[in-house]
């Protein structure tokens, strides 16, 4: 799911060709499909947007995730735990019962803090409802992928919302990505001239 500039411009340029493509009277299911999968697409990345900003202001608030750095006898380096479970794989025997003890009050501690300032951002809440949108988001592109496109429109509509939901968008110029948004850009071209030929052989 391709979060790049190039995404967002190319995002834009097929929002304005499909909607003027999906006036005409071809009626092509994929169009209205498309529709129905852009509008929780942009949705999904508004919230994605929102939720990572929280993100970064609970982090900010408390420092770190719930995790405690634990020192682990006879190792020259410690270990990370988030849960009592790992704490006590960690820190397994009867001799470290106190260390076990005490970190998992540590860890309590660092729970704490970070319920409450969740609690006070709503972070929680807005990942939530980013991961609710993203669901509705695969099913609308899974309904839009299984119709069959009756036009170039369609095709293209088909393939874009491809592109946005399998790039990763993790690594610059990694291929097939560019590729596939290179040919993405001149199905919209092809469209369109289609279009202008299509009016004109009209007048």
């Amino acid at each position: 799911m391709g979060d790049s500039e190039n995404s967002r411009t190319l995002s834009k340029i097929m929002q304005r060709h499909m909607l003027a493509t999906v006036a005409e009277p071809h009626g092509d299911a994929a169009l209205t499909l498309w529709s129905e999968w852009f509008l929780l697409h942009e949705k999904r990345e508004a919230l994605s947007v929102k939720q990572q900003a929280m993100e970064t202001r609970l982090l900010t608030m408390v420092g770190s995730t719930p995790i405690i750095d634990l020192a682990i006898p006879g190792d020259e380096v410690s270990a990370f735990a988030a849960t009592d479970d790992e704490i006590d794989a960690l820190l397994p025997g009867e001799h470290m019962a106190d260390a076990r003890r005490r970190a998992k009050i540590e860890l309590d501690k660092l729970r704490a803090e970070w319920q409450a300032a969740d609690d006070q951002l709503g972070y929680s809440r807005a990942h939530q409802e980013e991961l609710d949108v993203m669901h509705a988001e695969l099913e609308a592109a899974q309904r839009l992928w299984a119709a069959p496109a009756r036009t170039i429109a369609g095709v293209t509509a088909k393939l874009h919302a491809l592109v946005e939901w399998e790039d990763p968008g993790t690594t610059p110029g990694e291929s097939p990505w560019p590729e596939l948004r290179s040919i993405l850009g001149d199905l919209i071209k092809i469209g369109e001239l289609d279009g202008i030929s299509e009016a004109a052989d009209g007048t």
